[in-house]
């Protein structure tokens, strides 16, 4: 009898256990998702974060129920919070991604559905100037002959809490803003430098003439902590003349990792 009874004992604690793992039954607590959304992409459900597990858009889609809380973030701070519907297709040509609208209907970069301060350091824009022989050597590094200037932006902002500033760097040159073909020298980069070490995010550089070879342009559009552990990570859209997407990277000491993407037309 006793046997039986802790047999018993044992499945019912382990069935309740389950069950609240699952989040099954009348009692288990609805876990939090936390959806990051696109503005610059058609308001494009870009994925989440569940539990500190990362969702994919399809992953994230699922979950989502609508009159969700998002807060809104650019390069400049917090924008402001709106409310937003369960995901749907996004049209053609883009059908594989989805869509949120938002109430109000506000501009940004990064809807975010999580509670936190995802700016808790502000970067602040910097000379470009003093990045000009910077971009110089890597394009020559890269096998640019005689590397024009073009457009350059810089932030510094401390990413990761060390009280140590890091420089972004988005930095571009192409004889037109969009265009068909590469034209040999042409490059566009986006990269962070830590002192003199030099960390790619997204690059592009462009030896020769391309027939139709539609060059991609990339700039930093965002720095911002998407999960809340108080590191920041960058925003970066690359576009060419047909489409374009927008990509999340985390930083490690010496690589990036890409956390979260939404693209159309590349």
């Amino acid at each position: 009898m006793r046997t039986i009874c802790a047999v018993f004992i044992a499945f019912f604690f382990a069935h309740d256990s389950l069950a609240q793992n699952s989040g099954e039954g009348d009692n288990a607590p609805q876990r939090s998702i936390y959806p990051i959304v696109s503005l610059l992409d058609g308001n494009c459900l870009m994925g989440g974060l569940q539990d500190g597990v990362r969702l994919s858009d399809a992953e994230a889609a699922l979950r989502l129920t609508g009159d969700e809380v998002y807060r809104i973030y650019t390069l400049n701070g917090f924008a402001g919070k709106c409310v937003g519907t369960a995901p749907v297709s996004a049209p053609v040509p883009c059908a594989e991604n989805w869509r949120i609208t938002f109430s109000p209907p506000i501009e940004g970069v990064i809807a975010l559905g999580g509670d936190w301060n995802a700016l808790p350091r502000l970067p602040k824009l910097v000379s470009s100037a003093i990045f000009a022989s910077t971009v110089k050597k890597l394009a020559k590094d890269y096998g640019i002959v005689k590397p024009k200037i073009g457009k350059i932006e810089a932030y510094s902002v401390d990413l990761d809490g060390d009280r140590k500033n890091e420089y972004i760097v988005s930095a571009r040159y192409f004889e037109n803003d969009v265009q068909e073909s590469s034209k040999a020298g042409e490059y566009s980069m986006v990269f962070v430098k830590r002192g003199k070490e030099i960390l790619f995010i997204s690059s592009n550089f462009y030896l020769n003439d391309g027939n139709y070879n539609l060059p991609i342009s990339h700039k930093l559009t965002g720095i911002m902590d998407i999960n809340g552990d108080g590191k920041m990570e960058l925003v970066v859209r690359s576009r060419t003349k047909e489409g374009s997407q927008t990509s999340i990277y985390h930083l490690h000491e010496k690589r990036t990792e890409l956390l979260f993407f939404c693209s159309c037309g590349m």
